[in-house]
C-alpha cells in the first residue's frame, strides 16, 4: 500500500512539471522539481518535459530542465531526443502561431518575429549542445540531428551542429 501511495504522489509531481513545461511556467516548473519531480518525467509516448521544452523552444525551460537534471539524450519511445526535436522543421511553424510577441510581429515587423524565432531555435540547439547533448543519436528510422538539418536546409543549424561535435 504504501508503494503505491508513493507512486501516486510521484505520478502527481511528475504530472505538475509536465502541465509547466506545457503552459511555459518556468516558477511553476522550479517548484515542481523542487518538490520532487523527475527532471525527465515522460507523456505517455515517452517523451520527456525536456523534449516538450526543445520542441517549443522555450530555452528558458530548457535551461530550468537541464539544472534541475534533465538528460539531454533521453529518448523517447521512437527514439527521438530533445535535441531532434528541436531541430525538425515543424518548430519554427508553431512558434510563429504561439510563442512570437505580438508587439515583436506588429512594432517591429514580420522580418524581426522572425529573427526572433530563429534566434530561439538557435539558442535551444546550442544550449543542448553545451550540457551533452549527442548531435549523432539517431531515432528507430535512423535520423541524426546532424544528418536531419541540412536535409531540411537548415544551414545555420548544421553548422552549430557541426561545431558541437
Amino acid at each position: 500500500m504504501l508503494g503505491f501511495l508513493t507512486r501516486n504522489r510521484q505520478k502527481k509531481r511528475d504530472a505538475a512539471l509536465l502541465r509547466a513545461v506545457y503552459e511555459s511556467d518556468v516558477e511553476a516548473a522550479r517548484e515542481a522539481l523542487a518538490a520532487g519531480a523527475a527532471p525527465d518525467a515522460r507523456r505517455a509516448d515517452g517523451q520527456t518535459a525536456l523534449m516538450r521544452a526543445a520542441s517549443e523552444g522555450d530555452t528558458r525551460m530548457v535551461t530550468v530542465l537541464l539544472a534541475g537534471g534533465a538528460d539531454p539524450n533521453a529518448r523517447s519511445e521512437s527514439g527521438e531526443t530533445a535535441l531532434m526535436v528541436a531541430v525538425q522543421p515543424g518548430f519554427d511553424s508553431s512558434l510563429r502561431e504561439a510563442e512570437v510577441d505580438e508587439h515583436v510581429r506588429s512594432e517591429l515587423g514580420e522580418e524581426t518575429a522572425e529573427a526572433a524565432l530563429d534566434h530561439s531555435v538557435l539558442e535551444t540547439v546550442r544550449h543542448l549542445l553545451s550540457v551533452g547533448a549527442d548531435p549523432n543519436l539517431a531515432d528507430r528510422p535512423g535520423t541524426a540531428p546532424l544528418l536531419q538539418a541540412p536535409l531540411e536546409c537548415r544551414t545555420p543549424l548544421a553548422h552549430i551542429l557541426l561545431a558541437g561535435t
